[in-house]
């Protein structure tokens, strides 16, 4: 049977939990073309690490398209695929659990099966980051490197 790229990316996060889970304080997952503002990145980070808060998922909050809407069982947003950030601590809830998530997919969307399961074993929701994600991530369109525009 075929994978889908959901299961690549779990796969991933579990062995971030498996192997890495008390080396680093936060994960972060990028799509391929997304570039990074690593200074406003680093600003973020240590504005979080200042405060001893590790108990984040943040990035660019959805939820779901209309054909997603009724299967996703969200209550709270995910983060949208362009690029999260996953504390620690959120790391550490949902980790264990991976397996569950990876048996019970509903989309082909790494970004929504993440969130799914983070919320599921969790209760927590993706939240905007302190400094706009405009400042921070930056796309590839047609051979030029935009800021990443948001209605927020």
């Amino acid at each position: 049977m075929k994978k889908k790229i959901s299961d690549f990316i779990i796969e991933v996060i579990r062995k971030l939990y498996q192997n890495f889970i008390n080396h680093y304080d936060f994960f972060m997952q990028i799509d391929s073309d997304t570039y990074v503002n690593s200074d406003q990145l680093n600003i973020l980070l240590r504005t979080l690490k200042e405060k001893n808060d590790y108990d984040k998922y943040i990035g660019i909050p959805g939820m779901g398209n209309d054909e997603e809407l009724g299967k996703l069982g969200l209550q709270k947003p995910y983060c949208l695929g362009m690029g999260y950030i996953i504390g620690k601590n959120i790391l550490k809830q949902f980790g264990p659990n991976i397996e569950n998530c990876l048996s019970n997919l509903v989309s082909n969307h790494s970004d929504t099966e993440i969130g799914r399961c983070i919320y599921k074993y969790t209760n927590i929701g993706c939240t905007s980051p302190l400094i706009p994600f405009k400042q921070i991530y930056y796309q590839k369109f047609k051979g030029l490197i935009h800021p990443r525009s948001f209605n927020s």
